[in-house]
């Protein structure tokens, strides 16, 4: 099936490559750099565009009740494009969302109930696509994203943003959850 055979050609070394330059970047350069950015960018649309096809395609079909399962995926949809969009806007820059530059800690908006909008909105997007297309390959292509997402939060930028905000970061943590839900004390 062609859908696999670029996820394991392309998909797998493309996300290996923009994880280690991403760790590369904020080691050696104290940013991510563009290639590491770019890197991202085209691992992001290439694992959507596989999730969408396999859902549209219905690609090992799931016996779903379309009744249930296309208006919580929708809504899913429109929280997840919501949730996306608004991290996008508060970053005010191309820059800060692609992580080429740290100039400022964005903790307003949206980011007083995530530090993470962008990828909870994008996560939300894929299983909503899933839910839709009731298929278990765009599920096979959504879950890990969750899985990979918390393991490079955890171990690559959580720790790179503590270095580079230092104690504001560490109350920023303990203040707004990592993926979605209210504000804490600090």
């Amino acid at each position: 099936m062609w859908i696999l055979e670029v996820f394991f050609i392309v998909m797998m070394p493309l996300g290996v490559c923009s994880l280690g330059a991403c760790w590369h970047g904020y080691r050696v350069n104290g940013t991510r750099s563009w290639p590491g950015a770019i890197a991202v960018w085209a691992f992001y649309f290439l694992h959507g565009g596989l999730t969408v096809a396999s859902a549209w395609q219905g690609f090992w079909p799931l016996d779903w009740p379309a009744a249930v399962s296309t208006p919580i995926g929708i809504v899913s949809i429109a929280v997840g494009v919501l949730l996306f969009v608004s991290g996008v806007v508060a970053f005010r820059s191309f820059e800060r969302v692609s992580g080429t530059r740290a100039d400022s800690l964005v903790t307003s908006g949206i980011y007083r109930y995530s530090r993470n909008p962008q990828n909870v909105g994008w996560g939300l997007v894929l299983l909503g696509t899933a839910l839709v297309g009731r298929s278990a390959m765009a599920f096979a292509f959504a879950i890990p994203f969750w899985l990979i997402l918390h393991l490079y939060l955890i171990f690559v930028e959580e720790p790179y943003l503590k270095n580079v905000y230092g104690d504001a970061y560490r109350d920023y943590m303990r203040a707004t959850p990592r993926y979605l839900g209210l504000p804490r004390e600090a």
